[in-house]
């Protein structure tokens, strides 16, 4: 399972496709593995997290854990390519 240091409160803060995620059980619990499992992959393959980190428009905060960034980013991926945010009515 997620660490407790793995922050929920950020994905229940996040916008409506976390909230059809909490109303569909099996969704939320994929979502909860597939952050476990990149989770787990980041904290074993740090090139993996800093080479994941070096894209975009902004440096990464390096006061942050870069393990758990780098799995947050995937799971950002993930939501953002959800049906519901993807297609429109």
């Amino acid at each position: 399972m997620i660490p407790a240091a793995f922050d929920y409160t950020v994905v229940d803060s996040a916008d409506a496709a976390i909230a059809a995620l909490a109303e569909h059980g099996d969704e939320a619990k994929l979502l909860a593995g597939l952050a476990d499992k990149h989770l787990k992959h980041y904290q074993t393959d740090a090139p993996a997290a800093d080479a994941l980190l070096k894209n975009g428009a902004k440096m990464a905060n390096a006061a942050l854990d870069k393990s758990e960034l780098a799995a947050w980013t995937s799971i950002a991926r993930v939501v953002l390519n959800l049906h519901e945010n993807i297609t429109r009515n």
